[in-house]
């Protein structure tokens, strides 16, 4: 189970939304700040294996499905997943790096 608030709910459990709410702190381990790092460098290179990138990508989206920036109804990381996008061609390339920046500044501005 990806989201535990439905187990949460059962029990009678939800999360606080007033001001006293606990906000999610996906830098909290500097996984976020090292990502970020990783895929400035992946997307300066000249030269790059897609795998790298997808593993990137994946990371990123972990990291923001965990923070709660990205909505669980319709999980990211699925699509990043795609067996399609492991094939070295230009098109899968291009998608994954336009994928991988909007992502990456996604995360920027969760935890800045």
């Amino acid at each position: 189970m990806r989201d535990p608030s439905t187990v949460e709910a059962i029990h009678g459990l939800f999360c606080r939304r007033g001001p006293d709410m606990v906000v999610p702190h996906v830098d909290k381990e500097v996984a976020g700040t090292h990502a970020l790092a990783q895929s400035e460098e992946w997307l300066g290179t000249a030269s790059f294996l897609n795998i790298a990138g997808l593993g990137l990508r994946e990371t990123i989206t972990n990291l923001l499905e965990a923070g709660e920036h990205l909505p669980m109804s319709d999980p990211a990381v699925a699509k990043v997943l795609a067996p399609a996008e492991a094939e070295e061609n230009e098109a899968n390339r291009a998608n994954l790096i336009r994928l991988l920046v909007m992502r990456t500044e996604v995360l920027a501005a969760a935890y800045v």
